[in-house]
């Protein structure tokens, strides 16, 4: 390396740490200064209730929060005994008023003299929909009972990704898996 190439390497290397020095002291000092600022104000319980208050939402100690979480588990695992039981009258027809999907779907519902005839509804699948979607549409069509009961069926059998796209004739008379099947097949 000659004299001028040694020259300007060496002015690039002081030029370069006089860069970095420059940002370091002065633009990031002020960072850890007004980072300091902050830590500064105490956190209060009322501050917490304000923030909270804005946001819409409550705090709650542990203990009410592990007994909420035990109500839940145990309405979870009676909601799956029953399940087991009743499997098919699940799939009864309810009222309901959910009309999430009306524009993307389509219902022929057979006439019903008193409940006695299963009712009949043809849902159109379209791309998008959920499976939370279906239920709700299947729900509103008084083909099922309980919307959630289908939504974790599917999800508990890892169906999501397999229902198909297109119309699904699903009748109140259909077990959950006979409702199940009828979705992740393909109809013409």
């Amino acid at each position: 390396m000659t004299k001028n190439g040694m020259r300007a390497f060496a002015s690039g290397m002081i030029i370069t740490c006089a860069v970095i020095a420059f940002f370091y002291y002065f633009m990031f000092n002020d960072v850890k200064s007004s980072s300091k600022k902050v830590t500064d104000k105490s956190l209060t319980e009322n501050s917490v209730e304000n923030f909270l208050n804005k946001k819409g939402q409550v705090a709650i100690d542990q203990t009410t929060y592990d007994k909420w979480q035990a109500e839940d588990r145990q309405l979870q695992s009676k909601g799956k005994r029953s399940n087991n039981k009743k499997s098919k009258s699940d799939t009864t027809s309810s009222a309901s008023d959910h009309e999430k999907n009306s524009s993307s779907t389509k219902s022929n519902e057979t006439t019903e003299e008193s409940g006695s005839q299963p009712k009949t509804a043809t849902i159109r699948v379209t791309s998008g929909m959920t499976s939370t979607d279906i239920a709700d549409q299947l729900l509103s069509d008084k083909v099922i009972k309980n919307s959630q009961t289908l939504v974790n069926y599917i999800i508990s059998h890892n169906l999501e990704n397999r229902i198909q796209l297109g119309p699904h004739k699903i009748s109140s008379d259909m077990t959950l898996p006979q409702i199940v099947r009828a979705l992740v097949t393909y109809h013409k």
